[in-house]
């Protein structure tokens, strides 16, 4: 079992589901921007969590 943000207990495959769709519009916007500095048309970005 895993606690999220707002302090409730869930199963694994919750948490991680939940913490896609918390994370993945920020990235998306990192990898964007990323894509635009560095002028490559393939960046790969990844969510990690250390939660155990």
């Amino acid at each position: 079992m895993f606690i999220d943000t707002r302090g409730a207990m869930e199963d694994l495959a919750t948490f991680k589901q939940n913490l896609v769709a918390i994370c993945k519009p920020q990235l998306d916007l990192y990898t964007l921007a990323l894509k635009e500095m560095v002028g490559e048309a393939v960046v790969e970005a990844e969510i990690y969590s250390l939660s155990n």
